[in-house]
């Protein structure tokens, strides 16, 4: 597609501009159901992460060319790459850093400069550009950055230095859910509480993991449940027998995920057992729960001194 746009030649930049739109669809498809590395030639396709490596430089390659609507396309692209769930494979060699890195880069030349305006403590501190630095003065304040109104803008702000990131809280909903962090003899863990009014089918959890912080599942340890109507057990993803009242459990990009096929009306308890793998100050954004009735409930962000 490159070469043919540096050429010139207008039939040839569309005919390898459909085969490059046809890639795209397939790799999207690959990437959301974690099937990019399949095939005879599996290993191969590893290098460079895979699909988000081939993604991100075919887009690249029609904003470059003025492909029509080739930059709306590549920032929905590049904002797809950044929240899907990073391989965790040992098989990966080499990393996307430098194929997303262009991308951005050409949305950045093709797409209008950001501007804003920089608030600490609720006042106006300064004026941002397009890649302008500021200074924020040492202390404790809320800092807020917004952005003017735009159309089609990918924006990335940089921190040089540290500062405390607070997620937003989100409405308690009708399900009341609570998460506690715990720490015993035994290591620390979750205390999740869900109270539900009436039975649920069909419930997913979601539990965001601080970046100190790691489910200790693989290590041996095991998850606990216990609910008014059934007595405790515990379970873990690689009982050879699982525990059919257990909920299917998963890691993604946005934490521990329980898939529950039912929960009982009352008190739920569970225990998610965690490793901390690194010292600081973290924070965790809400655990929210939904079920199939659309019901939902959330517990509110945690922060963490570990």
């Amino acid at each position: 597609l490159r070469a043919a746009h540096a050429i010139g030649n207008a039939a040839l930049v569309a005919r390898f501009d459909r085969i490059v739109r046809r890639e795209i669809v397939r790799e999207q498809a690959a990437l959301a159901a974690d099937t990019s590395c399949r095939g005879p030639i599996w290993y191969a396709c590893f290098a460079r992460r895979g699909s988000r490596a081939r993604l991100a430089r075919a887009a690249e390659a029609r904003v470059m060319t003025q492909r029509p609507d080739a930059a709306a396309a590549a920032a929905e692209i590049a904002r797809v790459i950044t929240i899907a769930p990073t391989d965790q494979s040992e098989l990966v060699w080499g990393h996307a850093d430098a194929d997303v890195i262009a991308l951005v880069s050409s949305l950045a030349v093709h797409g209008g400069a950001a501007h804003g305006e920089l608030f600490v403590g609720g006042h106006a501190s300064a004026h941002l550009d397009a890649e302008g630095w500021v200074a924020i003065p040492e202390g404790d304040a809320p800092v807020t950055i917004r952005l003017a109104a735009d159309v089609d803008r990918l924006a990335f702000v940089r921190v040089d230095g540290t500062v405390a990131v607070r997620a937003e809280d989100l409405p308690r909903g009708d399900i009341d859910l609570t998460r506690r962090y715990d720490v015993a003899a035994t290591g620390a863990s979750f205390e999740l509480s869900i109270t539900t009014r009436e039975r649920e089918s069909d419930a997913t959890l979601v539990v965001p993991l601080p970046a100190g912080l790691e489910l200790a599942l693989a290590g041996g340890q095991a998850a606990s449940m216990r609910s008014a109507v059934t007595r405790a057990f515990s379970w873990s993803p690689a009982d050879p027998q699982p525990e059919p009242r257990a909920p299917e459990i998963s890691v993604a990009s946005d934490g521990v995920h329980l898939h529950f096929r039912a929960l009982e009306r009352g008190v739920t308890q569970i225990t998610l057992p965690l490793a901390r793998v690194a010292e600081g100050h973290f924070t965790a954004a809400p655990a929210t729960i939904v079920t199939a009735s659309g019901r939902f409930g959330s517990a509110p962000a945690m922060a963490f001194d570990l």
